[in-house]
């Protein structure tokens, strides 16, 4: 678990930009998870620390994490097997591997899971989600 005591190390890294900057929680390529008191800590005290791409595998911590961020913060899924799990806890988008695989497919940009589900298609997202859920296990 990433502690909170590595809030100044992340902060002097952010505040090397002017630009927004995304926290990336993803312990299946780091080792660790970003703890939830680390990411409130960032999301609260760094100006542009905007978002966190969240691929920890908990929907759960990931609502708790929203409930206490500020106003304005945004999660996106960085999971695709948990994208609308993750969105129906508050996430607003995903920045994951199937969105390429899907686009180039077509050949054009095509809707993914989440466009449905924040129309307000939770059943179409749904769907599209399960026939897509074949090419998650290799992502």
């Amino acid at each position: 678990m990433v502690p909170a005591s590595a809030i100044p190390a992340a902060a002097s890294v952010a505040a090397a930009t002017d630009l927004p900057v995304v926290i990336y929680d993803i312990p299946v390529r780091t080792g660790r998870k970003v703890s939830t008191d680390t990411l409130l800590g960032l999301a609260h005290d760094v100006d542009n620390v905007v978002a966190l791409k969240d691929a920890a595998g908990d929907p759960a911590e990931t609502a708790t994490f929203l409930r206490d961020a500020p106003t304005g913060f945004e999660v996106y899924s960085g999971d695709d097997a948990l994208t609308l799990p993750l969105l129906a806890v508050g996430a607003v988008g995903a920045v994951v591997g199937i969105v390429m695989i899907v686009a180039r497919g077509h050949g054009r940009n095509v809707p993914i899971p989440f466009g449905p589900y924040l129309a307000g298609g939770g059943v179409a997202a749904l769907f599209f989600g399960s026939e897509l859920s074949g090419l998650w296990p290799g992502l």
